[in-house]
């Protein structure tokens, strides 16, 4: 395992981390997937140290004086904000993904809400696990499929097993691609 997967790993939950370790312990890690994971979190990590980097160096050379301790508490806030802000939704997003495409199980999901917060469209939508309702919220539509979802559409999701409130939207074609089990065959649903 890579130094890279293992940063990425600090910023996971506790039931991601016991499930990879079992299935690393197993050897049955995908290595490609497991790249095709840590070169996105490479991209957004060096995205977000470049952005952080060009503000300290705009600040510092032009504008403030390193010396001051109120600049160095300033450039600590930035790098918390700016993190929390950019960083860490993306991190979250990168761990759903592995955990319910590796752990996973399908599901019919219905969508019973639909909202429109400025120019960010969400679509939410509630499966049904073991008797208990979860809900999956999915963002960043267009506005034509905004508009022509309907309420009580269903979709497939797919959800970690032994963490069913993590979840996202199944798409078959990407599942080789997104499961880090190289032994895992495609789920069917379950309903």
């Amino acid at each position: 395992m890579s130094f890279l997967f293992r940063f990425f790993l600090l910023f996971c939950s506790r039931e991601f981390i016991a499930f990879y370790g079992d299935l690393r312990r197993k050897g049955r890690v995908n290595a490609d997937v497991q790249a095709l994971y840590m070169a996105n979190f490479a991209r957004w990590m060096g995205l977000y140290l470049f952005v952080v980097g060009v503000f300290y160096f705009n600040a510092y050379q032009f504008y403030l004086e390193p010396e001051n301790p109120w600049v160095r508490i300033g450039g600590l806030f930035v790098l918390v904000f700016f993190f929390g802000l950019f960083l860490w939704p993306r991190i979250k997003a990168l761990e759903k993904t592995a955990f319910a495409y590796s752990d996973g199980a399908l599901v019919e999901g219905r969508l019973f809400d639909k909202e429109n917060y400025r120019k960010i469209r969400v679509l939410k939508y509630a499966y049904k696990v073991d008797g208990k309702i979860y809900k999956l919220q999915r963002a960043g539509q267009s506005f034509l499929d905004f508009i022509n979802t309907k309420q009580g559409e269903s979709v497939t999701v797919i959800y970690a097993q032994s963490a069913p409130d993590v979840a996202v939207i199944f798409d078959q074609d990407l599942f080789a691609k997104r499961c880090l089990d190289r032994d895992k065959t495609l789920p069917e649903i379950s309903i």
